[in-house]
């Protein structure tokens, strides 16, 4: 039954697309004829049973008014105005949010997996459904073809030369043995003219593919400018002012590049981020106008999200041309909350990058779309985890623009294949900054740890172009963040190859054995158990039987300290907090709120561990005795409750010594004087939280 309702829904997404493309393609044209007004009414109508047949409510109740609407003027026999014009674009916008609000959760189904063109009057197209899975294996299946034609090709080179080289030695043997040669020599002609067939079909099968698994933009982004008009509508017209039906309100959302061809997966991926960006837009972008507003002043809010590609990667923008960022409220904000220190000049860049972090934002209230923080985080994990970044920069002329790069296709990657510890690897070509070979002049031991002295190299390809100075970087071995027992000394009289990894503007380098070669990877997520996954999250395949690991870059940034350790006769710098390292447990059903906890933890230089609810939580405990120094836990979960992981904790001689913090919604006095009683030494309620309030807490307690 499940199957059979996803199936449904994935259908009743692209009808709903089909619909609605029609109908915006209607009025786009400004006049209407009752002709059209008539297909507009249809398509309305089939929408609500659509929506009936889905359970979808908002849509149907939507569909509803607006069917009555359309009916009305039918019946009465005339065209609609521009007032009434205005209102059929409103309630379409209206059905866009509708149909957001009540999206399934978990990856959003292609709406388009044949590719239909959306026109005014389209023809019949025949298509059938293919599950994103199936989708998968195809293309992973093309590229384990292509892998096995690639290993084919030195064998027959080696036949080739074989060949040649017997045909002296033929020419020279009795008659059968020449028409034997003869004969195989007609056999390679044939096998020339099988390859050159083969590697056609390969070609034509591999853009069929491509082409099914690259969607447009649109397909994933089209129904967010009506989502966006109404949630502005909804959330800036208040205080009951009322927009004249005959006075626009000045809101508009504007898409652009929607016929960019893109990887499914990197498409759907950032939907939920582009969602929130569009939401942060409308708050921030929004002040302006809504402070016109309430002086009765005419004033216009533009948003707008675009797509194109700017050298190999998806650029996606979301701008608004409202006041812009306050850059001095964000740098208060970043000094109360410990996300800047109290000596440091940061620059425009370092203080729009603090709008990233977890729990950070300036506004003094939170409200239904804005104010607790997590946000643009949460954007910015999302950009991170596809092998992207994310900026915020001003607009000339006033506004924010806040601007995703990330590559176009997340199952390609272009990679530098390594050997280390005796394995291959691929670094992600976009991180790496320099690669060279170096003497043992090159490297310094220090008591803050080992350095390399990367040499100075033009900035450009002209002669007067600026000179990068020498560079003494942290450095060590790649084989140290994959093996324990690895060496991390550097006391050899030999050259190394030295990787330079440029990740957020960070500049660390590893030195492997060898740099074998640039290559295009299709990778996949590697399902081997007791994999790292979180050093080594995709896997990519150079031939159908050699696996090659990809690193993850910034999860050996984020290890780094913890592997310097290891170095003998010191470590590489850090602060009194990194140093500490204090182990934490998170408890909380959440994925989200583990997630966003977990982030704060780490960026302050904590050790963190997760559980999915007090039973999880007590045999973590309990495996891992007192290693874990604070316990953070929810209250509501499965199973066992914070309440009674509290209580376990406190009657556990082993355990009873560490310290719990509750962090729930719950905000009752009784509930606090509960948790309190009950031997927790603090209790933090998450309408008022703030990480600043986290970080002390724990500080406190330790």
């Amino acid at each position: 039954m499940d199957a059979l309702r996803q199936e449904l829904q994935a259908v009743f997404e692209a009808e709903y697309r089909d619909h609605l493309g029609v109908v915006r393609g209607v009025l786009a044209r400004g006049v209407l004829e009752r002709a059209q007004l008539s297909e507009i009414f249809r398509r309305i109508h089939s929408l609500k049973g659509a929506a009936r047949a889905v359970e979808n409510e908002g849509v149907e109740r939507l569909s509803h008014a607006l069917e009555t609407v359309l009916h009305d003027l039918l019946q009465a026999g005339r065209l609609p105005d521009e007032a009434e014009c205005a209102h059929i674009g409103r309630s379409l916008d209206g059905l866009d949010a509708a149909m957001e609000r009540d999206a399934p959760s978990g990856d959003v189904h292609d709406p388009e997996p044949h590719h239909r063109e959306i026109a005014p009057a389209p023809d019949v197209v025949g298509y059938v459904q293919v599950p994103l899975a199936r989708l998968d294996a195809l293309v992973l299946g093309l590229h384990t073809l292509s892998a096995a034609i690639e290993r084919r090709d030195p064998l027959w080179a080696r036949l080739d030369q074989l060949f040649s080289q017997s045909d002296a030695e033929f020419s020279k043997q009795s008659e059968a043995s020449r028409r034997l040669h003869e004969g195989f020599r007609a056999l390679m002609g044939e096998r020339a003219d099988i390859a050159g067939g083969i590697e056609r079909a390969l070609a034509s099968l591999r853009i069929e593919i491509q082409s099914i698994a690259l969607v447009q933009a649109g397909a994933v982004f089209e129904n967010l400018a009506g989502m966006a008009r109404q949630i502005a509508r909804d959330y800036l017209v208040q205080d009951g002012h009322r927009i004249d039906p005959m006075q626009p309100e000045g809101i508009t959302v504007t898409l652009g590049g929607m016929d960019l061809r893109a990887d499914r997966h990197v498409l759907q991926s950032l939907r939920d981020p582009v969602i929130q960006l569009l939401r942060n837009a409308i708050v921030h972008g929004g002040e302006r106008w809504a402070s016109a507003r309430r002086r009765g002043e005419l004033a216009t809010l533009h948003i707008e999200l675009s797509a194109r590609l700017e050298g190999n990667r998806l650029r996606l923008s979301v701008a608004d041309d409202g006041r812009g960022p306050d850059l001095e409220a964000i740098r208060r904000q970043g000094l109360r909350q410990g996300v800047l220190h109290r000596d440091e000049h940061p620059n425009d860049t370092r203080l729009l990058q603090c709008v990233f972090e977890p729990g950070f934002s300036t506004r003094g209230q939170a409200d239904e779309l804005a104010g607790r923080g997590f946000g643009l985080s949460i954007v910015a994990e999302s950009v991170r985890a596809l092998s992207g970044e994310v900026r915020m920069v001003p607009r000339a002329g006033g506004g924010t623009e806040v601007i995703v790069l990330v590559p176009l296709s997340r199952r390609a990657r272009t990679v530098l294949l390594v050997e280390a510890a005796g394995q291959t690897l691929g670094i992600g070509g976009d991180a790496i900054g320099r690669l060279v070979r170096l003497g043992p002049e090159a490297f310094h031991h220090t008591p803050t740890g080992w350095l390399v002295d990367l040499p100075g190299i033009p900035a450009g390809d002209e002669e007067d172009s600026e000179i990068v100075p020498d560079q003494l970087v942290p450095v060590l071995p790649l084989a140290a963040f994959l093996s324990a027992d690895a060496p991390t000394g550097f006391d050899e009289d030999t050259r190394r190859v030295v990787v330079a990894l440029d990740v957020d503007g960070v500049l660390k380098a590893v030195v492997v054995d060898h740099a074998r070669e640039v290559r295009d990877l299709v990778v996949s997520d590697p399902r081997i158990p007791g994999l790292d996954r979180a050093l080594t999250p995709d896997l990519g395949w150079l031939r159908e039987d050699w696996p090659t690991l990809v690193v993850d870059e910034r999860e050996i940034l984020r290890r780094w300290d913890s592997v310097a350790q290891r170095m003998p006769g010191g470590r590489n710098p850090a602060t009194p907090r990194e140093r500490r390292a204090h182990r934490v447990l998170v408890v909380d059903d959440s994925v989200t709120t583990r997630t966003l906890e977990k982030t704060i933890l780490q960026a302050h230089g904590y050790d963190v561990v997760v559980a999915t609810d007090g039973a999880e939580a007590l045999a973590v405990l309990r495996r891992e005795g007192k290693a874990i120094e604070v316990v953070i836990t929810d209250v509501e979960m499965p199973r066992m409750d914070g309440f009674a992981l509290l209580q376990a904790i406190r009657e556990d001689p082993m355990l009873e010594a560490i310290p719990v913090i509750i962090m729930t919604s719950r905000n009752e006095t009784r509930d606090i004087r509960r948790g309190m009683d009950g031997g927790a030494r603090a209790y933090i309620t998450k309408q008022a939280f703030e990480q600043g309030e986290l970080i002390e807490t724990i500080r406190g307690v330790l």
